[in-house]
């Protein structure tokens, strides 16, 4: 659950580079083979050894395993002043982890799997360099909510991906992913992570400016339902694709705001991904 790197292999030769145990609270021992083989570490964070400093980067802030504590204060420290604004995991990295030094709170509906499952499509959208709007999001001082659960809004509509202003939470589905049409002849897959970029893009959007989020929210545009929708779609969200090889540097995203959702057990899958599976679970079911 804390996501720490125990083992690095290397797949050329079936051999093992590095193993490494830890504390508590990251500090590597019993090391084995290689210890230079890969620098990250406790958390997959990257641990720095340079000029001893011996500290892991957990984005917001550094973190000392040997202290043990950050090494700097807490940007939330007046949510919380009952505890030091040093601390790591409120002194309790058995009971806690602290991806980022930041905060972002899960609704009690979310599984121990889907939270683990969100911080590794984090770390995998960190290392594709398409992480901005969740990184933002991650170290703003006000809590966002991440729900698993459908929303439901004021017409009884569901929305399984949705970004709700009145409860600072994004409702998200970690299986999900969308086709959509990028043009009259070419459709594309968005993974669950590009949606969850999006409603990241929603949330800070309105935790900047709620009064621009909901005038943009209630303009209504031609192909993208409304101007903050379609903000989002020619911004962040076309930025993302191009990164992700998914689109040209000429096109956008998707010319409307309509996608088809599918469910299915891959990270970033592409359609033909979807049409096997659906096919699978079809054969699988008039068997």
């Amino acid at each position: 659950y804390q996501g720490n790197i125990v083992g690095v292999v290397n797949t050329a030769t079936d051999s093992l580079e590095q193993q490494t145990d830890y504390y508590p609270y990251g500090l590597p021992f019993a090391t084995s083979a290689n210890p230079t083989a890969n620098r990250y570490k406790y958390g997959a964070k990257e641990l720095s050894t340079d000029l001893g400093l011996n500290a892991y980067d957990f984005e917001a802030r550094m973190q000392s395993p040997a202290l043990p504590m950050f090494c700097q204060i807490d940007p939330l420290a007046e949510k919380y002043y009952p505890l030091s604004p040093y601390l790591f995991c409120a002194g309790n990295p058995i009971s806690f982890t602290d991806p980022s030094g930041s905060i972002i709170e899960f609704a009690s509906s979310c599984s121990e799997d889907y939270i683990q499952t969100f911080y590794e499509i984090y770390d995998n959208m960190r290392e594709l360099g398409i992480d901005q709007t969740i990184t933002e999001l991650i170290n703003r001082a006000e809590v966002v909510y991440i729900s698993s659960e459908i929303l439901i809004d004021g017409n009884g509509v569901e929305h399984i991906n949705a970004f709700d202003p009145a409860t600072n939470t994004i409702h998200w589905d970690n299986t999900v992913s969308s086709i959509v049409t990028v043009d009259e002849e070419e459709i594309r897959t968005m993974s669950s992570m590009e949606i969850l970029s999006h409603e990241c893009d929603h949330a800070n959007a309105f935790l900047d400016n709620p009064e621009q989020f909901f005038s943009d929210a209630n303009i209504v545009s031609e192909n993208y339902g409304n101007n903050e929708d379609e903000r989002v779609i020619l911004g962040s969200e076309t930025i993302i694709a191009r990164k992700l090889g998914k689109i040209n540097n000429e096109s956008v995203s998707r010319i409307n705001h309509h996608g088809q959702n599918y469910s299915t057990p891959y990270l970033d899958p592409t359609v033909e991904d979807i049409w096997d599976y659906i096919e699978l679970k079809y054969n699988q079911s008039t068997k």
